[in-house]
């Protein structure tokens, strides 16, 4: 009798336990659904800032160079295009920190 009574106890106790967590446990899942798609927006924001710094640095290193075959000067637009090279490979270094 004993040993029902304790077994039977135990089964109650599981039961509210069980109707106490799950509410819990489905506002858990909603938050992580939620983050999750927050992760995914930053995510998705990020590359677009990388491409479009990468867009912004292929247009300045074009302008360079078409501004340096206007005044005629071949040796500086070499120069410049090496140096532009270096300089958008340490922005987008910068930009994926």
């Amino acid at each position: 009798m004993l040993v029902r009574t304790i077994f039977a106890t135990l089964r109650i106790q599981k039961i509210w336990r069980g109707a106490i967590q799950r509410p819990r446990y489905v506002t858990m899942v909603a938050e992580a659904e939620e983050e999750a798609r927050v992760n995914t927006k930053i995510a998705a924001l990020r590359k677009r800032l990388a491409d479009a710094e990468m867009k912004w640095i292929h247009a300045d290193k074009a302008r360079i160079v078409a501004e340096t075959r206007a005044s005629g000067d071949k040796q500086f637009a070499d120069e410049e295009k090496n140096n532009g090279d270096s300089n958008s490979k340490e922005l987008l270094d910068e930009s994926t920190q």
